[in-house]
């Protein structure tokens, strides 16, 4: 008798250590009756299913359990429990984890959201398993396996869900400006910037119950933000020199991954030991730079992060650790791991395109700009060749400068805009000077009269202009870095064959554009502000840049590109020597001349 009581107070401390994964209280009960109830929240997906693993007596003490014998789910169900079974129950996390591969039979019952009580058949120990089937929302974890010496109980899951939080905290154009930030969410900078993030995570205070656990920092950059892998600090708790892990002549605390080690992302911070920071905050901060591959406008540059973590305490992590990689999974192995949701940060940058036109709006060439304004890093300037494209959208003109517009081979009309009080009607009867054959029809100027009428505008034929009316062509624009200073960016860069020359990788600012270079034989533009603002909205719902009303340029929201339209007017053509010019001096002088003969005669007879 003294060696079975001192056997069931060896099964009852086995339980009492067990208990440490759930908080339990002990509740009345009628006899006949026992229960296991569990705190579940209306909105927990987990279903725990509930195994009878060990039966018994429970004495009079309300305390001790006699004649302990297998129960319905483990062993030879009904015959006693040996006590060399008993005596080898020294670990019980590693109990509840042998055993879960042996159970059978059916389940006594099923806790879950709405239904928090079962009934048991009788006082033993219960087996609560998380099952592990059912799928797990981001940042969720399976809870730890149970068991319960019980008269009636009510537990708790013991499982933490796990998050991460992702901020910009600076960078080199906005620093603590409050409309280049909202919540660390987004900015806006130029190519070349530095960018500074920080990264916090928890590790769960249950990561106890694991006999290892991972605890994986993924970070992934789009291509236009340049990684700085020399910027990486951990910290645990806070940022300071005392918090930083991995410091000189001490045992690594993580380990850092990059590039294809990295499973995908840019870069992994693994932490080597993640159980001995149980409930400690993990900070890790690090810088990226803006690059020449930079997405542009509404078209965000993002940086993502999630943690990739142990969730099933019940699983044995231990085997999946791999030597040649600390803090991960080997790769062979099909180690569990949960995933946190995203967390996001967006950067954006924008250009300013200029399209140089003479005073019809035609195509350009021969003009170069150079832009100012108070950006202090790099500008990429396009440069533009053509190929002659099956589908291509320009056409060559005869000055060797491209255009998207048609060439007109017949002149034609088309119908004007609704209202149009200017243009021409068409009028079979016609005879006025002024009137217009196209085709076989007859048009003449609209009068007030004509209301009502459909208006037509005349569209002259231009295919003289074109090289080829046949051939089109496609452009291919590529981007090269202009020279910048100190103080502020200057960059220079002549139109391309289509007039265009797009300036790259901007943030808020205002910009001066002078034009350095001047098409033959037209005057020289005044210098113009484009004043460029930036509003941080990370929702994106609404353009994130804009301009003032009385901007020259527009901010086209489709391309992401502030656009200016220059206009070059003709100069002023004075008369050339030895043509038609001197023969007017000599008309007007003769004039001069013969009028002071008459004014000289005809004072002599007025004297006379």
């Amino acid at each position: 008798m003294k060696k079975l009581k001192k056997m069931m107070a060896l099964v009852l401390a086995v339980a009492m250590c067990l208990a440490m994964s759930m908080t339990t209280t002990v509740m009345s009960f009628a006899a006949g009756e026992i229960t296991i109830s569990m705190d579940i929240d209306a909105t927990d997906t987990h279903q725990y299913k509930v195994y009878q693993i060990f039966t018994g007596d429970l004495a009079s003490d309300g305390k001790t359990l006699s004649n302990v014998k297998y129960g319905a789910n483990y062993g030879d169900t009904g015959t006693l429990v040996p006590k060399t079974v008993l005596d080898n129950i020294t670990d019980a996390d590693a109990f509840a984890r042998t055993i879960a591969g042996s159970l059978k039979g059916d389940i006594v019952g099923t806790l879950k959201a709405d239904t928090t009580s079962v009934t048991v058949p009788a006082t033993g120990y219960y087996l609560i398993v998380d099952d592990t089937t059912k799928p797990l929302e981001d940042g969720d974890a399976y809870s730890a396996y149970i068991v319960k010496v019980v008269k009636s109980v009510e537990v708790a899951p013991k499982k933490d869900t796990t998050s991460v939080d992702k901020k910009i905290t600076t960078d080199t154009l906005g620093k603590d400006d409050a409309t280049t930030t909202v919540n660390g969410i987004v900015d806006n900078v130029s190519i070349g910037d530095t960018v500074n993030f920080q990264i916090d995570g928890t590790v769960p205070s249950h990561a106890t119950d694991y006999d290892y656990y991972f605890y994986i920092i993924g970070d992934t950059l789009t291509e236009g933000l340049t990684f700085n892998s020399t910027s990486v600090k951990v910290y645990k708790e806070s940022v300071s020199d005392a918090n930083l892990l991995n410091k000189p002549g001490t045992p690594a605390d993580y380990a850092l991954y990059t590039g294809t080690a990295a499973d995908g992302k840019t870069f992994q911070v693994a932490l080597t030991d993640a159980k001995s920071l149980a409930g400690k905050k993990i900070i890790v901060v690090y810088s990226a730079t803006l690059n020449d591959k930079a997405k542009i406008g509404e078209l965000s540059n993002d940086n993502t992060v999630t943690i990739q973590y142990s969730n099933n305490p019940n699983h044995n992590y231990n085997g999946d650790k791999d030597n040649n990689t600390p803090g991960k999974p080997a790769e062979e192995s099909h180690s569990p791991l949960g995933e946190t949701p995203e967390s996001k940060t967006h950067t954006y940058t924008t250009a300013i395109q200029i399209q140089k036109v003479d005073e019809n709006g035609k195509v350009l060439t021969g003009a170069e700009f150079t832009l100012t304004g108070d950006n202090e890093e790099i500008v990429l300037v396009s440069s533009e060749t053509f190929a002659e494209a099956a589908d291509g959208t320009y056409y060559k003109l005869n000055n060797d400068s491209y255009t998207t517009e048609e060439p007109v081979t017949a002149d034609y009309m088309k119908p004007a805009a609704a209202g149009a009080t200017e243009g021409y009607v068409e009028d079979a009867g016609y005879t006025g000077e002024d009137k217009v054959v196209v085709g076989s029809k007859t048009y003449r100027p609209y009068k007030a009269e004509d209301a009502g009428k459909t208006v037509y505008i005349l569209v002259k034929a231009n295919a003289d202009e074109y090289d080829d009316t046949t051939k089109k062509y496609s452009k291919s624009v590529t981007y090269t870095q202009k020279d910048t200073n100190t103080s502020g960016v200057t960059a220079t860069a002549e139109v391309g064959p289509d007039g265009v020359v797009e300036f790259r990788g901007l943030g808020k600012g205002t910009y001066t554009i002078t034009e350095s270079k001047t098409p033959n034989g037209y005057n020289t533009i005044d210098p113009i502000d484009v004043t460029i603002n930036f509003t941080a909205n990370p929702n994106g719902t609404t353009p994130h840049w804009s301009t003032t009303s009385d901007s020259k340029a527009t901010y086209n929201s489709t391309t992401g590109v502030f656009e200016v339209t220059i206009e070059n007017q003709k100069g002023t053509e004075l008369p050339s020597t030895g043509g038609m010019g001197t023969t007017i001096f000599y008309i007007a002088g003769a004039i001069l001349v013969i009028g002071a003969v008459v004014l000289l005669i005809a004072r002599k007879k007025a004297e006379r």
